[in-house]
């Protein structure tokens, strides 16, 4: 059903801000999340705290954002006059990120509007320089007509600073409609991430668990942030990308991912054994589950290429796959697990 729904509402291909699939400006719980997310590396700082006891927006309310950009770049690619403030439906928002259209999908599409405007976020992205810019998601939001306790017809008011990130195309990147039936927090975050700095760039890119737990801004310990991470790579879920653990020289653990190219065969993949958290038995080419469909580009892969602004947020150990001076610290799979877990056993 929630299929079906997003199937009939995809004249407007879902589109996203760089900057929010980069950053750690969400929470990935779905319970209220009181705690603020503050993060600063290289040059950019975030923090984010709630207003009310509703918590911070979550990743899934940003689902709400997700639209809201989307209408807006259609209409500007149509040559047509923008406008910050929306005019919409409950029921086309909730048909486009897949939910449902009972009693219960309208509450929380209101409680969701309700975090997006009581989040606060103070960044310096996109400001003035030696300055920050504070706002919230949307300025405001109101029903225009009501029917038997659901909205007739929304008005919704962005920030002025999300409306003038969308000044430029190279800001946005499309992602794929299956985005939406990702059902973890941190797994939609993963996507996002990948689709940012994976695009459709064959050789993918490299990001070490800690600098992943850093950008993420999971108020999970560490461990259980990297379980979850070696599940998700076991499981395969993110649409369009094939995930990998790799080990370096100091036995850290790191993720690889790669733009599945258009009809690729993945049924020859291993079977991966997930362990407890602080081990992995990955290997380079077999650490996903088998699949016996061909990868469908069509359906899964973004249309566009993501070669802007990989820069901005690559601090610490990120790097494109194909570095030599990178290949040259590494060991077979074998070998670094062995290490890892000479080196480790006192520590699990």
């Amino acid at each position: 059903m929630r299929r079906l729904a997003r199937q009939q509402n995809q004249q407007i291909s879902p589109r996203d801000l760089q900057d929010l699939m980069a950053y750690p400006f969400f929470s990935l719980a779905k319970t209220p999340r009181l705690k603020p997310i503050s993060y600063c590396t290289g040059g950019v700082s975030i923090d984010v705290s709630p207003s009310s006891p509703l918590g911070i927006a979550t990743i899934w309310d940003a689902d709400i954002l997700i639209y809201a950009i989307s209408k807006i770049m259609r209409v500007r690619n149509a040559s047509q006059d923008s406008s910050p403030k929306l005019r919409t439906t409950p029921h086309e928002i909730l048909s486009f990120i897949g939910r449902d259209h009972a009693q219960s999908g309208y509450r929380r599409l209101k409680a969701s509007l309700a975090r997006l405007q009581n989040t606060k976020i103070t960044t310096s992205l996109r400001a003035s320089p030696n300055s920050l810019a504070s706002f919230a998601w949307i300025d405001s939001w109101q029903d225009l007509e009501k029917k038997i306790d659901r909205s007739a017809s929304l008005e919704i008011t962005l920030s002025n600073w999300l409306y003038a990130s969308l000044a430029h195309d190279n800001r946005v990147l499309t992602l794929s409609p299956d985005y939406f039936s990702l059902t973890g927090g941190i797994e939609r975050w993963l996507y996002r991430l990948v689709r940012k700095h994976g695009g459709r760039q064959l050789s993918g890119w490299e990001f070490e668990f800690r600098h992943l737990f850093l950008k993420a801004g999971s108020s999970q310990q560490f461990r259980y942030f990297s379980r979850d991470i070696r599940n998700i790579v076991h499981r395969q879920p993110l649409p369009g990308y094939h995930l990998d653990i790799l080990v370096d020289m100091r036995g850290n653990e790191i993720l690889s991912f790669r733009s599945k190219p258009c009809g690729q065969q993945t049924a020859t993949l291993g079977q991966s054994h997930p362990l407890n958290y602080g081990r992995s038995h990955a290997h380079r080419t077999g650490n996903g589950p088998r699949e016996s469909a061909l990868n469908d580009c069509r359906k899964s892969n973004p249309a566009r290429l993501n070669f802007y602004s990989n820069f901005d947020s690559n601090f610490i150990d990120a790097r494109p796959v194909d570095k030599p001076s990178h290949r040259e610290e590494r060991k077979s799979s074998t070998e670094l697990f062995n290490h890892l877990v000479s080196s480790n056993k006192e520590k699990w």
